[in-house]
């Protein structure tokens, strides 16, 4: 049998500088995320932006087209892996919907606040209590399914009917004592 790849050298080259931009943009991004959140390290981010910039350069002198898809842009907008969500059980699934959703309006909360698009800003928003939601009912759907699972396994225990209760007497008058009328 025989191996036919076609991999050329440009087309290793594009992709291995696909990647350095990839790696480069993740890391000003998650720099600026981490500033953005009174942590990071906003000394580092023009020398990230640089490398960001000097990548996108050697991306294109590799035959990366302006303009065309760029492809480094998926490795920042964490999206679910679809082979690894088909891998998960349902509320598994369910759960990382949810979470993604929580990020993603947090995400859009933060931008529009730095931009004051107060528009934007309520998408998010909404976005965000959405997969709170989310993830509380999942949480109480669990919650409830474990609960009927240790009733479920407690063994039933016979309980006696309880005795019948007497009726209490009538309360009756005193007798008036012998000899007085």
């Amino acid at each position: 049998m025989k191996l036919v790849v076609d991999n050329s050298e440009a087309l290793l080259a594009q992709r291995s500088a696909a990647e350095d931009t990839r790696t480069a943009l993740a890391q000003l991004a998650a720099n600026l995320l981490r500033v953005a959140r009174g942590a990071g390290r906003p000394a580092h981010l023009p020398n990230q932006a640089l490398q960001f910039l000097n990548a996108v350069m050697a991306w294109q002198e590799a035959g990366g087209a302006p303009g065309a898809e760029w492809p480094w842009v998926a490795g920042v907008q964490m999206e679910l892996d679809f082979d690894f969500m088909q891998k998960l059980q349902q509320d598994d699934r369910m759960e990382l919907r949810a979470q993604q959703h929580v990020i993603r309006g947090a995400l859009q909360i933060a931008a529009s606040r730095m931009l004051g698009q107060l528009t934007h800003e309520r998408a998010g928003e909404r976005e965000l209590r959405d997969g709170i939601r989310d993830l509380w009912e999942l949480q109480e759907e669990r919650r409830k399914a474990h609960q009927a699972a240790i009733r479920a396994s407690r063994p039933k225990v016979k309980r006696a009917k309880p005795k019948a209760k007497r009726k209490a007497a009538k309360p009756r008058a005193p007798k008036a004592p012998a000899g007085e009328i």
